[in-house]
């Protein structure tokens, strides 16, 4: 070894080992989606000139799945509810919604809006909707989840025991 290696990059990540010919670089938050450079610089210690060299390598840092809701929802136990366009928003992602509830998604489980049909047990809860986004790019199988709750409030009931007789 007649020189030394120094690796730089125009990321905001950091790299570690960056004096040898096997560096890691962590990418950060802020290099997703984007493509870092990562420059080696090679200094000579002999008399050649020029006595550095420089070589490239391309790091696509694919962005982490993204998973959001705005807002929450009210309905009835004999009712549902589809939830509208912006209250979810998911990206570089499959999704899948789950409910903790009585009821059913019975519509939309892999799509922005989702449709929940409450039952009855369901009256007097808080459904949580949750959407799970599963990463489709090489960052697989991370994972980002949301909540959306759903107020739902019992259907009123109406009963009577017992007998009576009126007489007059």
């Amino acid at each position: 070894k007649n020189g030394s290696i120094v690796w730089t990059s125009d990321g905001t990540g950091s790299i570690s080992q960056g004096n040898t010919l096997t560096p890691t670089y962590t990418a950060n938050a802020a290099d997703a989606g984007k493509t870092v450079i990562l420059t080696m610089t090679i200094t000579s210690t002999n008399t050649c000139n020029p006595n550095y060299a420089t070589a490239t390598y391309l790091v696509n840092v694919d962005p982490l799945p993204l998973a959001a809701t705005n807002g929450s929802g009210n309905i009835c136990a004999n009712k549902s509810i589809t939830l509208n366009n912006g209250a979810a928003t998911a990206q570089y992602g499959s999704i899948l919604w789950t409910e903790d509830g009585a009821g059913t998604i019975t519509t939309g489980i892999n799509t922005l809006q989702p449709t929940y049909v409450a039952d009855l047990g369901d009256g007097g809860k808080t459904v949580n909707l949750t959407m799970t986004v599963t990463s489709t790019n090489s960052c697989s199988p991370n994972k980002a989840t949301a909540v959306f709750p759903v107020v739902v409030n019992p259907v009123p009931m109406a009963s009577i025991t017992g007998t009576t007789t009126v007489t007059q």
